[in-house]
């Protein structure tokens, strides 16, 4: 039998999430239509939805006055050079900003929860930091010494960094 994303749901056990984990493939899709049943509100899935994006963008790709100087004073026609440095920069910044969200389903009770987290560096299918290359991270309630809000709070704060010990999903776009 193979699993699907709902089998996380239904696990019993670490080590079972972490065998279903081994063989999941998961899609933006399939995180939808968790979303979608959550906000439906039905019996069958008692799980609320809550989501975070987070945005950082490092201090190097900000404008300086001096950037902001070097643009107005080149004036129209061909870059000099501290233009071209600032217009590079100005280039950079979307690219290097890091965006990372996560999607956590919860009992209202806190006690049953699953957290669903990745980055754009996460979906890259070369250079990934996982063997198996595109992917998204989980974690959930069996996590010994993990409370839903703590981790919640702890996400929103700093981020994925903050969460430790999670599995990783393959991820299908």
């Amino acid at each position: 039998m193979s699993s699907d994303i709902f089998s996380l749901f239904e696990a019993d056990t670490k080590k079972e999430v972490k065998n279903i984990c081994s063989e999941l493939k998961v899609t933006s899709e399939d995180l939808l239509y968790l979303v979608k049943l959550s906000e439906a509100k039905i019996v069958e899935f008692p799980y609320l939805h809550a989501s975070k994006f987070i945005e950082e963008t490092p201090e190097n790709v900000y404008l300086t006055e001096k950037n902001i100087q070097a643009i107005t004073n080149n004036g129209i026609g061909k870059l000099d050079r501290d233009a071209q440095k600032a217009v590079k920069k100005l280039f950079q910044a979307p690219i290097q900003v890091k965006r990372t969200t996560a999607h956590l389903f919860y009992r209202s009770d806190y006690r049953f929860w699953h957290l669903f987290f990745f980055d754009r560096n996460d979906w890259y299918i070369r250079e990934n930091h996982w063997d198996f290359g595109s992917h998204i991270h989980y974690v959930n309630w069996l996590w010994p010494n993990l409370e839903c809000q703590k981790v919640w709070s702890d996400f929103c704060e700093n981020g994925k960094k903050s969460i430790g010990g999670h599995e990783h999903i393959r991820f299908g776009k």
